[in-house]
């Protein structure tokens, strides 16, 4: 299970919203390393949220899976594993 903390996606909505506000990250040095890094936490999040949602998918398909299906899944979540 992945699991992100709340205040996590609560920064990365405020970090959004001053971006739109168009603040210039161009005015000083520790301005810049802070957005630097802060769009680098963005990435990873987005990541991580794609990673609970497969993670998800995966953890729930046995339940969603008739017998027949069963060898056809077992290929795709092989596949899926080596990417």
């Amino acid at each position: 299970m992945v699991d992100i903390p709340n205040f996590l996606s609560s920064f990365i909505n405020e970090f959004q919203e001053v971006k739109q506000l168009g603040i210039s990250k161009n005015t000083d040095k520790k301005i810049i390393k802070i957005f630097e890094k802060l769009e680098e936490v963005e990435r990873t999040y987005r990541n991580a949220m794609l990673l609970k949602k497969v993670s998800n998918f995966i953890n729930s398909i046995s339940e969603q899976t008739i017998d027949s299906q069963a060898g056809l899944m077992k290929v795709l979540l092989s596949l899926l594993l080596l990417l």
